[in-house]
């Protein structure tokens, strides 16, 4: 408690905290070898003592003297209060319970006065906590049974951490009143403020049984789950080992019910893909020789006759009739003059010629059926292609040495800037340097061998960071786990840094090559600094360079004009330097969020209720739209119009009623009732200033549903002052754009506030550049303001005059820049955040703690199921770093899922949340895949597979791909390849040759039908296989597609994507999970690969290593039921 009172002030010891240039001269030392002082080690402080909370309790009467809405009163024009069972009238004599406590009045159990008998009711008690342990008998949405003296319980009213199913023995939390009649301080119960599980406890355990149809199953069959229970996309198998967090609970045979499960590991793998059809198969017959099965192939696209040879080793004579190919066959086909109705006599044979080709690599099996008069014989056709591959051995890790004759006290020479900074600043940000206790364990055990040695070091000094987050330790443990990554930043830069190098003159900068800079993470970008100086250590000068442009493997760097001068071509030791702006503007937010906002906003329990910030009114919107279906398109029309009549008569009604009340005109004709939904109530409201959500599932138009409801809070709050950021400059550039699109704008609404470094950049869009403005730190006549440039963009713009402006557009991070300008809290009375699930919690904080707490309201819109914020150190994102602001909310109530309380919202309470359904991208079988794993199956395709753009194109894709089983062409294929993995020794990631060139086989068919390089695009896990695959293809002088990681990919969209997973070997599983690699346990890195395509993904990996991940499983098992799979064969565990 006393750690978290003094954290509310500031306080600054130098001995503890390190400047950036030191961190790196610690870095960057050989001979550092600190000792961890004990001393440092905060210890823990424990209070022994309670205390007791007085309340005052009384029953009272009085008069009904206003009634404010339908259901809401006020006694004695004193107290207000809600009923939905009765109604009063105003002078209506009552009688009530008052609670008084917190410095708060809560009013109870307000009843009508029928008599003179009943008017000597007055009287004085008090009240006592206790707690209940009771069972859910019966749920009524959000009414809950208990089986207390029939106690009924509001979900909406009371605090919890889960959400209670019939069965579920609860706590509760209640207040009773206590007077001279009270025997054992018990009392009758006045009101229920708090619910939490029985006996709740993790468990490590096996799947016993699950029922796909009804969706229910046990672990170790004493504990019931069900579909709510699942983690993101695991679908269940018998034997699967998992860890679930239990409670008890009366589930028939089942003494506990499972909160949340988790996949520890699975068996069974194959088990899924084990087909009926297959178990019938006769390869063989008694006296019958089939040879000449196999055939061999160097590279794709070989061709070769292959001679199968009947022969006949009876005595009988066999009637052959014909030879059939299976409609998946697509490497051979039988020739033209295959033998028909023949006799094979005793001893005789006959000859059946087929012309293969290659296609896939590795071995597969394509089937022929061979038909006699009398049996069938089903015989595979085994083909198998070898690409030889050099091995060019693995990865050869580099012991840097990066302190040769670096001076670590030299004189630092400063370099020219782009940008004059002010001297006197409005605000200064605190520095929020790093610890030197936490640098220390970082430098001595990070990277070491005993991963356990260096968390029990960590622990050690910053214990707080393996705790659960909670409102005690929240500021401690985010500064922590900044610290920790902006180290393991700094650690990573160092990877850049060299002995000897020269600089490359090109007019006004000195170049600095580096070889594939542009696929490096982290990249050096604008802003950082570059430090140089004499490798032989004959001057003590360090000269400072600032990084003004990044190409494609240069670094422009402008350096002191005195160093530009001299320089002649001499080699230097170079270290960098990263800006750490965004590091320190998070580390205030996350200081001002616990202060502005509190605990109640940071850590929702439970919901307080607002009046609708505004009272319009609109005209009802069917819940349909023209969907995905075998009807046609005249009779989906006919239908809508149905519906449309219906409303009519309502609409006039309305119109009628509300003549003076100002009505919601969509801007956007378009939206789909989700959509709608979302804006309306966003307009209401009622639970600010907690935030409103919009999750936006892959393709359903949340951007659009954002645009829509910014422009609306513009139109009808004429006071509003608009916040809106996202966490990347392409994404507010986006939101800006689409904003002045519209063109309801007037001059002098919108500003996009860009850093000094973006603006200096050449990647903002020219129709965005006169909207653009950086803003001035400069205290009031320090500087120059409001500078026009010569391309229309405003610079060192002042805080009053960019304060004027309604809506106000930037990263992020860019929005720190408003703490130095000095803009008050509550100026912004609406803050949206776009792309919410892709920023850490104290990135989206820096924008959020404007907020008024209050008055003001928040709206985060994404998708907590695909990419989060990235995190360089490992160890800070398993505490916590990685986990965004939105996906935390909606793991919590009263955010979290209830799909029985609100079975018409997708489990949502619409006050909160609202989750977009129709997806305007895949075709249905696409979408039903990542749907069914990821979105519990309810998004809803609106893209035709009939007589749609991407059903007349996946048609015309038929001659390279398989046949469904029920004959039609699949618009997702798995193709098995048993490939290797290859590591160069200069690099450490990993690339597949045979999967390249099984990629590079499909894309040459593509384009030979037709399709160019703008609709296709190829994803891999792996920056190596990206260059092997863009080697192959610049080599055959090939038009190269986008090609990249699936990083590169969130919020794009093709018609076609080709998906490399490269893993070859089960022995580098475990090393990807450790390091967050690949595909395998990463089931947002594998929902964003798989719904990007709208007409066909082709995924090309090893199924028997993808298969040891629950959500591969399952991808698989979709291709495989489908007769979607081609290759090598799937073999039995």
């Amino acid at each position: 408690m006393l750690s978290y009172i003094f954290s509310f002030f500031r306080k600054s010891d130098p001995e503890s905290e390190l400047s950036l240039e030191d961190c790196t001269k610690i870095l960057a030392s050989e001979n550092y070898s600190p000792e961890i002082n004990e001393e440092e080690i905060e210890p823990q402080i424990g209070v022994d003592g309670s205390y007791k909370e007085e309340y005052n309790f009384a029953s009272r009467k009085g008069v009904i003297t206003a009634r404010n809405t339908s259901n809401s009163y006020v006694i004695d024009d004193l107290y207000s209060f809600t009923s939905d069972t009765d109604t009063f009238s105003i002078g209506t004599v009552v009688s009530y319970q008052k609670l008084v406590y917190d410095g708060k009045i809560d009013i109870y159990n307000v009843a009508e006065i029928q008599s003179d008998w009943d008017t000597n009711i007055e009287k004085d008690s008090f009240v006592n906590t206790r707690v209940l342990i009771c069972k859910v008998e019966k749920r009524d949405k959000r009414i809950l049974h208990l089986s207390h003296e029939n106690m009924k319980l509001d979900l909406d009213k009371v605090a919890t951490v889960f959400v209670p199913i019939v069965g579920d023995w609860i706590e509760l939390l209640v207040k009773c009143e206590v007077n001279d009649q009270t025997i054992d301080l018990s009392g009758d119960v006045i009101t229920i403020d708090k619910i939490s599980p029985v006996r709740a406890h993790i468990i490590t355990g096996q799947i016993s049984a699950w029922d796909s149809l009804d969706c229910t199953g046990t672990i170790n069959r004493d504990i019931f789950f069900n579909k709510d229970s699942l983690s993101c996309g695991y679908v269940p198998v018998v034997k699967d080992k998992v860890v679930a967090e239990i409670i008890e609970s009366d589930q028939g045979r089942c003494i506990f019910r499972a909160l949340k499960i988790i996949p520890e590991s699975i068996k069974n793998r194959f088990d899924v893909f084990k087909n009926s059809d297959n178990q019938c198969l006769e390869e063989s017959h008694p006296g019958l020789e089939i040879s000449g099965t196999k055939v061999n192939f160097s590279k794709l696209g070989d061709s070769e006759q292959l001679r199968v040879v009947l022969s006949n080793k009876s005595s009988d004579i066999f009637k052959f009739i014909r030879a059939e190919l299976s409609d998946n066959c697509t490497q051979i086909v039988l020739s033209q003059n295959s033998p028909e109705s023949v006799e094979i006599r005793p001893e005789e044979s006959l000859e059946i010629l087929l012309n293969c080709t290659a296609k896939n690599i590795g071995v597969s099996n394509e089937l022929l059926t061979l038909i006699f008069e009398n049996f069938i014989v089903n015989k595979y056709i085994n083909l198998h292609v070898n690409i030889n591959v050099k091995n060019p051995g693995s990865y050869q890790r580099n012991n840097y040495n990066y302190s040769n004759n670096v001076p670590q006290n030299g004189q630092i020479i400063r370099g020219q800037r782009q940008h004059q900074v002010a001297r006197f600043q409005i605000r200064r940000l605190p520095d929020y340097a790093v610890p030197r206790h936490l640098l220390n364990v970082y430098e001595n055990y990070y990277g070491a061998q005993n991963r356990m040695l260096f968390t029990e070091e960590l622990k050690k000094v910053k214990r707080s960071v393996f705790n659960s987050l909670n409102h005690m330790n929240y500021e401690e443990k985010f500064h922590t786990l900044l610290h920790m990554d902006e180290i393991v930043q700094l650690m990573h830069m160092r990877r850049y840094n060299q002995d000897r190098v020269c600089f490359i003159p090109n007019g006004e900068f000195l170049m600095l090559e580096i070889e594939n800079l542009a696929e490096r993470r982290p990249s050096i970008v604008i802003g950082d600094r570059i430090q140089a100086s004499d490798p032989l250590g004959h001057t003590n000068e360090i000269y400072e360079g600032n990084v003004t442009k990044v190409g494609a493997k240069h670094v422009y760097l402008k350096f002191s004009e005195l160093f530009h001068q001299m320089y002649n071509g001499e080699d230097y030791t170079i270290r960098v330097i990263p800006g750490r702006a965004s590091y320190k503007r998070q580390h205030h937010a996350v200081f001002l969020i616990s202060r502005n906002l509190g605990r109640n906003w940071l850590f929702p329990a439970k919901i307080e209720e607002k009046n609708a910030q505004i009272e319009f009114w609109y005209e009802p919107y069917p819940n349909i739209v023209n969907t995905n279906s075998s009807e046609s398109a005249n009779k989906r029309n006919v239908k809508l119009l149905v519906s449309l009549a219906k409303e009519i008569k309502i609409k006039k009604e309305l119109e009628e009623l509300n003549k003076n009340v100002l009505k919601l005109e969509w801007y956007n004709k378009t939206l789909n009732c989700k959509q709608k939904d979302a804006v309306v109530n966003i307009l209401k409201g009622t639970c600010r200033p907690l935030p409103y959500v919009i999750f936006g599932p892959p393709g359903t138009g949340k951007t659009v549903t954002v645009i829509e409801s910014i422009l609306q809070v513009l139109r009808m709050l004429p006071g509003s002052r608009i916040l809106v950021t996202a966490p990347s400059n392409s994404a507010a550039d986006l939101i800006a754009l689409r904003l002045i699109d519209w063109g309801v704008l007037k001059p002098g609404d919108l500003v996009r506030l860009v850093s000094v470094n973006y603006a200096l950049g050449e990647q903002i869009p020219p129709k965005l550049v006169p909207y653009c403005a950086t803003g001035s730190v400069a205290k009031e006549g320090t500087a120059e303001e409001n500078i026009r440039a010569p391309n229309g963009m405003l610079l060192d713009c002042s805080r009053f005059v960019l304060g004027r402006h309604r809506i106000t557009v930037s990263t992020c991070s860019s929005a720190g820049v408003l703490f130095m300008m000095d803009f008050p809290r509550g100026h912004f009375t609406h803050i949206f955040v776009d792309e919410a699930g892709q920023a850490a919690e104290s990135e989206v904080m820096i924008a959020l703690s404007f907020l008024d707490k209050y008055n003001g309201q928040a709206v985060l819109a994404g998708d907590p199921m695909q990419l989060g914020p990235v995190v360089l150190c490992s160890v800070a994102s398993e505490c916590g770093l990685n986990e965004s602001y939105l996906e935390r909310l909606l793991n919590r109530f009263p955010y979290v899922r209830d799909t029985e309380g609100f079975p018409e919202s997708e489990g949502f309470d619409p006050r909160l949340v609202t989750k977009l359904l129709y997806n305007y991208r895949s075709m249905e079988v696409i979408l039903n895949m990542f749907s069914s794993l990821f979105y519990n199956g309810e998004l809803i395709p609106t893209i035709s597979d009939e007589d749609s753009r991407e059903a007349v194109l996946l048609n015309s894709l038929a001659s390279i791909l398989p046949k469904t089983r029920t004959g039609k062409v699949p618009s997702v294929v798995f193709h098995s390849v048993d490939g290797e993995n290859f590591q160069t020794p200069d690099s450490p990631s990993w690339y597949n040759p045979h999967e390249a060139a099984q990629v590079f086989f499909y894309l040459n068919e593509l384009y030979r039908l037709g399709l160019k390089s703008d609709n296709v695009g190829i994803i891999t896990p792996y920056t190596k296989q990206v260059r092997e695959i863009r080697g192959l293809l610049k080599e055959a002088d090939f038009d190269v597609p986008k090609i990249g990681t699936v990083e590169d990919f969130q919020g794009q969209e093709f018609d076609v994507i080709l998906l490399s997973t490269v893993r070859s070997g089960e022995e580098f599983v475990s090393r990807d999970l450790e390091h967050s690699l690949g595909f395998v346990a990463s089931p947002k890195r594998l929902n964003v690969a798989i719904s990007r395509p709208k007409a066909l993904l082709v995924v090309v990996g090893n199924p028997a290593v993808l298969s040891s991940d629950v959500h591969w499983r399952s991808v698989i098992a979709y291709c495989w039921e489908r007769g979607a799979y081609i290759g090598s064969p799937l073999l039995s565990d």
